[in-house]
């Protein structure tokens, strides 16, 4: 990759912890990338009131390496616990090569928990979902132990007013210190995000700021007309010859 960037003029990240990650292995000077933030259709996204009955939510492709097996852990340690003893669990999203293996095993494990009845899961990943799991989940997570380039899902979810748990890797402090629309945890650790997840579902006070809070992160920082369109075409200016 390095070797072929010489002829590009200027290259465009999706946050500054992946510009600062990717920038030195590639062999770019700092000017040669900008950051431009992925952008929400903010107008299209309605706010709903949270479920009845707490939810923790999961929508992303439905992989180990993306936490889902962490998260799975987290609501079999809540589930039961005071105030929690209905929680349930959403997890929606697509599968791609061993991850067909790994929905065995998670099925599997919610089924020894005896706790299958209390988890919907959607082996599919569409748009049109969206608004439907952001609209029956209390918080959304998806803890991946390495963190992301940015992780579209999270400000999918705060675009909807659903508060986040995500560990402190990757861009995500970044994304969550722009917003203030969730809690962190440790990366890989289940006790952590257990821990973060149930300040949120045990505290409607808690999760109404944090859904606030994200909301309006998301039209002031990641809105799709006001931020990443401009952003986008000052890039394509300065690089113009």
């Amino acid at each position: 990759m390095a070797d072929r960037c010489a002829p590009i003029d200027h290259f465009i990240a999706v946050s500054h912890w992946y510009a600062g990650h990717i920038a030195p292995r590639l062999g770019l000077s700092p000017t040669r990338v900008s950051v431009v933030y992925p952008g929400i259709d903010v107008t299209s996204r309605r706010v709903s009131p949270p479920p009845s009955v707490p939810t923790i939510g999961y929508f992303s492709r439905l992989s180990e390496k993306l936490g889902l097996n962490l998260l799975v852990e987290a609501f079999l340690a809540l589930r039961g616990q005071p105030g929690l003893e209905d929680l349930r669990l959403v997890i929606a999203g697509g599968m791609t090569g061993d991850d067909e293996a790994n929905m065995v095993h998670v099925r599997a494990r919610l089924a020894e928990a005896e706790k299958a009845g209390a988890a919907t899961i959607t082996e599919a990943f569409a748009p049109e979902l969206v608004a439907e799991v952001m609209s029956r989940v209390t918080v959304l997570s998806v803890p991946i132990p390495e963190g992301e380039a940015f992780g579209l899902f999270a400000a999918e979810a705060m675009s909807y007013g659903v508060p986040v748990v995500l560990p402190t890797s990757g861009a995500f402090p970044e994304i969550l210190a722009l917003t203030g629309g969730g809690l962190s945890c440790e990366p890989g650790s289940v006790s952590s995000l257990a821990e973060a997840l149930a300040r949120i579902l045990r505290d409607p006070a808690l999760r109404s700021r944090l859904s606030q809070a994200g909301r309006t992160g998301i039209e002031t920082h990641f809105d799709l007309h006001a931020n990443m369109t401009p952003a986008l075409v000052a890039c394509y200016t300065s690089a113009t010859p």
